[in-house]
């Protein structure tokens, strides 16, 4: 299937309809970088979506799903309505397995940094703890408040957060790994190393969580301006 094509048929009939795509969001309940990603072809909508699509703009299914409109009657057109719904689904959920298999990629990448900063503490067992239990606590609650914003509620949505989760683990333990072995060995702070390792975890997720709400933000307002250019 070919999705570009397919998404420069929905800016097409956006446009045909007069409507922006903060509107069409709006009636979708998405977000408008949601729209943005259907119509550069970067991700795929829910079948149901397609059906409420397919009303609004006043075209069939399978015309949604070949990019264009058809002239005159087809044969067999439900059936082959039906394999190209089949088709859609599948290149959807292809879409979606490959960012799950990135996030995939991030989490094991984050957990071998963990467990590698973790048996760099062997001669502190109070200091390795401290850098797991951090480190845990600050996803959790960092997927939480991630997840309190409506555009994360969404298989999209769930993913980044997990993403950019593990970009935060993988950094904050990068920078304690720097801050305790910067010199080439073990230097110990003592009680201050617990605090400076906390308030390390914590800064990272925080900074990450903030550009990645501007990220998010950057790609929904202003992408409207641009597709209308086109």
């Amino acid at each position: 299937m070919d999705t570009v094509k397919f998404g420069a048929f929905l800016r097409e009939l956006r446009k045909e309809k007069g409507l922006t795509q903060a509107q069409l969001a709006e009636q979708l309940n998405v977000t408008t970088r949601t729209v943005s990603r259907w119509e550069t072809g970067v991700n795929l909508p829910d079948m149901d979506v397609l059906v409420f699509l397919s009303a609004l703009y006043g075209v069939d299914i399978q015309e949604l799903l070949d990019g264009q409109r058809k002239t005159g009657d087809t044969k067999d057109r439900e059936m082959q309505t039906l394999q190209k719904a089949a088709r859609y689904s599948a290149a959807k959920e292809t879409c979606l397995l490959r960012r799950a298999f990135s996030v995939v990629l991030w989490g094991m990448a984050a957990l071998g940094v963990l467990l590698w900063t973790t048996l760099e503490f062997t001669n502190s067992v109070t200091a390795g703890g401290v850098v797991v239990c951090s480190n845990l606590v600050a996803f959790f609650a960092y997927c939480l408040c991630m997840l309190a914003f409506p555009d994360s509620r969404t298989a999209d949505g769930y993913l980044a957060v997990l993403k950019s989760g593990f970009l935060s683990l993988v950094l904050s333990n990068v920078f304690v790994l720097l801050l305790f072995f910067g010199t080439g060995s073990y230097y110990n702070y003592g009680l201050a190393g617990v605090y400076y390792t906390i308030a390390i975890v914590m800064l990272t997720f925080f900074i990450i969580g903030i550009i990645t709400r501007l990220v998010c933000r950057k790609q929904s307002l202003p992408l409207e301006g641009k597709v209308a250019e086109r």
